[in-house]
Order: C-alpha cells, then structure tokens, then sequence
C-alpha cells in the first residue's frame, strides 16, 4: 500500500499544529533491503557476464516481479513496529509514535521507498535515528523539497 493524498495532508496539518519540521528521505535500493524472498525465483545472469548452463537464484526481490513491492512494505512495516511505531487502520502506510503517555509525538507516511514525516526532537531521535540504522539511504530533505510531484515549504509563523 502506499498512502493516500488525505493522509499526507493529514501528516502536513498534523506538523503545522504541532511545530514540527516535515521531511523526507528516499531508500537506496530499497526492494534489494527487503527481507528475503519466500518463493524459489531464477534469473539469467546479464549478458556480459552470462555462462552456459548458469542461473542465480534471487534471494532478495528485484524490481519487475509482482510481489517485490508488498515484500518491501512488509520489511519496512515490520521496521517500523519493532522501533515502535503504531499501524493506522485507515491507512496502513502511516505510522505513528507515541511517547509514554500516550502522546503522538511523530508520524512517517510511506510511498514505497520514499518516506515523509515529522515529529518532536525525541521522535527524531528514537525512531528515525534507528530507521536509518537499519536502511541505507540516498537522499533526505527539510525545509523546501520535491515529494512526489508535491512542492513543500515551510515557514515558522
């Protein structure tokens, strides 16, 4: 699932009541990060380095098969829970994190690979720091970036 245009307005009001600065980061190679493939899948080897009688077999997804991106959902989703992280029932591409009193202190959308979210100081420190521990990552923006077609601003006021 990848989420809805309401829920990133969601997270985009959400951060305006609240101060926080939106963000976003992209995963590199974020189907080759996935947990392993649960099904046996064999490929050729590319051309140049291609050898009669030689296959591979996958052990992580590629881009083009039909399950590669609920796998990496799954593996993303799954990150998030260990860190923490609550599963919206309305849509399952918004997590949210609450301190210890029950208090939403961040939330993350998800596009596939491409993650916005925002949050107080502690969020940022124990859920996103740990995020980006557990993925490689190509790119992060604050302040005035490019999401999805979405030109975002931020101003104090």
């Amino acid at each position: 699932p990848t989420a809805s245009r309401i829920s990133k307005r969601l997270l985009f009001s959400i951060a305006a009541c609240q101060n926080w600065e939106v963000r976003t980061l992209d995963i590199t190679s974020a189907f080759l990060q996935s947990d392993e493939i649960q099904r046996e899948v064999y490929v050729n080897p590319p051309q140049d380095i291609r050898r009669r009688g030689i296959i591979w077999k996958l052990k992580k997804p590629l881009y083009g098969l039909e399950d590669s991106a609920r796998l990496w959902y799954h593996t993303l989703r799954d990150r998030l829970i260990e860190i923490g992280c609550k599963i919206s029932i309305l849509d399952q591409s918004v997590f949210r994190y609450y301190d210890d009193k029950n208090n939403l202190i961040g939330m993350v959308v998800s596009h596939v690979d491409d993650l916005l979210y925002a949050g107080s100081t502690r969020f940022h420190q124990e859920c996103i720091k740990q995020l980006l521990g557990k993925f490689k990552i190509s790119r992060m923006h604050a302040k005035d970036f490019t999401y999805l077609g979405w030109t975002i601003g931020q101003k104090k006021e």
